[in-house]
């Protein structure tokens, strides 16, 4: 207590200024302290400690670290003859975070940042042990399946041969079927059972690796930013000291983050870390062309941000979102939020199904934010996109006829508002058309409402309908003979071309439209930061698609090898045949032996010859370099060096294998 006096050895006095959380647990560590009945110097010699840095350990002068706090907590229980209960541990871990929250200096920071990976990784660790449990446990009801089948059909056999069998040998037949029936019943749901729940296991450990990349990202950046000069503040840095470490007040000790609670001045180091956290590279897909950007605002930095994930039948999956705020706290959600987004989109649930999960993951984070999102999945074969909305600002739609259109998405609530479900729409996109997705700093200023931002946006979206003089595209670029600026004949030589002409034969219709709006929004519009996103929907000719759905059979191989060789004769490109026919027998014949019922093969022709195979078989394949000896375990890695380009996507039930084959040199890609 603040009240009592320091004795040789004793507890000094607490401070009188600490925040009621460093007060709590400076008090449950003080109580847990004196249980052991033990002078402050024996206590620091037992555990090799300084004595100074354990007095101010307990007097909350300075915030001890986890491991001094830990090694208390089982030393009491070593004295008492008791072990540490998990609700002693979780009340002391909840107060340890607290107090570290609280105190907001950068060691505090460093350490309450550490631990959240530390969760991250003892869930993914412990996912990854689940994981190999359950996948053992399904390998074996799997077998029991195959060897209750096969005596059943044994037993069949059997009592086929016996003609003349007497009534009560019949009835034995009859009672034996129908136990080993049941039998395998109820192997067979024990199998369903189990793969549910081995898929929900790998969703977290995705999960849960996806929020470690994020925080590793996190720490790569900030130490980059202190090899380039950042600074540390916080006179608790000198803490560093008590552990025998450099002390992180200096610029060259300190290598942790302090984005999470950065102020505002620290927004030139915010910019870099909301930089850092956006996609490096986007999927490149037939059928449509796409471009996304972050433009930073004037006042701090948010949380918005851009994705683009590449899905199972050629489809494509755009996104935008905002997490509301401008602090480093913001962007460090945004960042959690987008990896969690990749995990669920790869495993192709519909659009509504991911931003109620994602909803689920944000609340589990306990940073009590909230986030807008929008997110459509683009299928270039069907034309057409199906939308789910989170509480954002309506997605634009440019159709080929020039008209905008607003899509009036069913408005769910916010990210982090819980418990509400969210529903989808489906909406024609017909080749030609161009979508725009973005955020609030797009349309809307402290001096513009956010309505007249709308419309200002969708009249740039209408006037980019209208070919001007000076950016004639599509015909006039092939027709028209350029002068060395770049510019094209007079005006009045230059065919007028649709929007639906520009947008999918003009290379730099994507940058002028950019470019255009942004060049058309008042300079006030730059206090926020800006996500957007402008996508090309050329849609795939159905021409150019081909589909047939397999059995699961030991001739299935052989028919699509046919399948396959039928399409590419078709298409021209007989080249092809031999090493597409290969792939194509490697990749059924490994589904064979896993799907359980359902079976599917897909070719379609774009910038490149793409085929998938799909089952509803459980596991994810990989390359391997397999064993000389090895019957089998050759056909994905064979896939690896032969492809272009080739991967495994998890869906709900099964997986889609894929795999890329470049175009012969004369072949043309076709138009679309």
């Amino acid at each position: 207590m603040s009240g009592e006096r320091a004795v040789d050895g004793g507890l000094a006095p607490m401070r009188a200024d600490l925040s009621p959380e460093a007060q709590q647990l400076a008090d449950n560590l003080r109580s847990l302290f004196r249980s052991l009945n033990l002078s402050v110097t024996r206590y620091a010699a037992r555990r090799f400690l300084d004595k100074s840095a354990v007095s101010r350990y307990l007097s909350g002068t300075r915030m001890p670290p986890w491991e001094f706090v830990h090694n208390l907590l089982h030393d009491v229980a070593e004295h008492s003859g008791n072990s540490v209960t998990p609700q002693t541990l979780g009340l002391i871990d909840g107060l340890y975070r607290q107090a570290l929250a609280a105190r907001g200096s950068t060691s505090d920071r460093i350490q309450l940042l550490q631990l959240r990976l530390a969760d991250a990784d003892r869930q993914a660790r412990t996912g990854e042990t689940e994981c190999r449990a359950l996948a053992e446990a399904l390998t074996d009801r799997e077998h029991r399946v195959r060897d209750v089948e096969l005596q059943l059909r044994q037993l069949v056999l059997d009592h086929s041969g016996e003609r003349d069998a007497s009534e009560s040998a019949v009835e034995l037949w009859r009672d034996e079927k129908q136990r080993m029936c049941a039998e395998r019943d109820a192997l067979n749901a024990e199998v369903h059972r189990l793969r549910v729940r081995l898929r929900a296991a790998e969703q977290r450990v995705e999960t849960a690796e996806a929020t470690c990349r994020t925080l590793e990202r996190q720490l790569d950046a900030v130490e980059s930013n202190r090899r380039d000069g950042g600074h540390a503040t916080g006179a608790d840095d000198q803490a560093g000291a008590d552990r025998g470490r450099p002390d992180l007040s200096s610029p060259a000790g300190n290598s942790y983050p302090r984005y999470a609670f950065a102020e505002p001045s620290d927004a030139g180091f915010l910019e870099a870390l909301q930089l850092s956290m956006l996609p490096r590279s986007m999927p490149v897909l037939a059928g449509v062309r796409y471009v996304c950007r972050y433009v930073p605002g004037a006042v701090g930095s948010g949380g918005d941000w851009y994705d683009a994930v590449r899905l199972p039948g050629g489809r494509i999956a755009l996104m935008v979102g905002d997490v509301i705020g401008r602090s480093g706290l913001a962007s460090a959600v945004m960042g959690q939020m987008r990896a969690a987004v990749q995990t669920l989109a790869g495993f192709d649930l519909p659009p509504h199904e991911i931003l109620y999960r994602l909803d689920e993951q944000v609340r589990m984070l306990g940073h009590e934010a909230l986030a807008t999102c929008v997110l459509a999945v683009y299928d270039p074969s069907a034309h057409r996109m199906v939308l789910s909305n989170a509480g954002h600002l309506p997605p634009l739609l440019l159709l080929p006829s020039g008209h905008v259109r607003l899509l009036d998405t069913p408005n769910g609530v916010p990210i982090g508002v819980g418990e509400v479900p969210f529903e989808s729409l489906s909406v024609e996109a017909p080749p030609g058309s161009t979508l725009v997705l973005y955020t609030d700093g797009l349309v809307q200023s402290r001096d513009l409402p956010v309505d007249t931002g709308l419309e200002l946006l969708r009249a740039a979206l209408a006037d980019s309908a209208t070919v001007a003089p000076d950016e004639a595209p599509g015909r006039a670029a092939r027709a028209g003979t350029p002068d060395r600026a770049g510019s094209v004949d007079a005006p009045g030589r230059v065919p007028r071309d649709t929007p639906a002409d520009r947008a999918t034969r003009d290379p730099a219709y994507l940058a002028r439209l950019e470019a255009r709006l942004l060049a058309t929004q008042p300079a006030g519009l730059v206090d926020d930061g800006t996500a957007f996103v402008l996508a090309c929907l050329d849609g795939i000719p159905a021409s150019h698609m081909r589909s047939r759905e397999l059995d699961v059979s030991p001739l299935s191989p052989a028919g699509a090898r046919h399948f396959a060789v039928g399409a590419l004769r078709r298409w021209g490109l007989s080249e092809l045949i031999d090493v597409a026919e290969l792939l194509v027998s490697e990749l059924v014949t490994n589904a064979v032996r896993h799907a359980d019922h359902a079976l599917s093969i897909r070719l379609w022709l774009a910038d490149a010859l793409v085929c998938e195979v799909r089952d509803d078989g459980a596991g994810s394949p990989y390359a391997r370099l397999p064993d000389p000896l090895d019957e089998t375990g050759r056909g994905l890695f064979l896939v690896s060096k032969l492809a272009r380009a080739w991967g495994v996507t998890r869906l709900g039930k099964g997986k889609v294998v894929w795999f890329e084959l470049a175009l012969p040199r004369h072949a043309t890609p076709p138009r679309v």
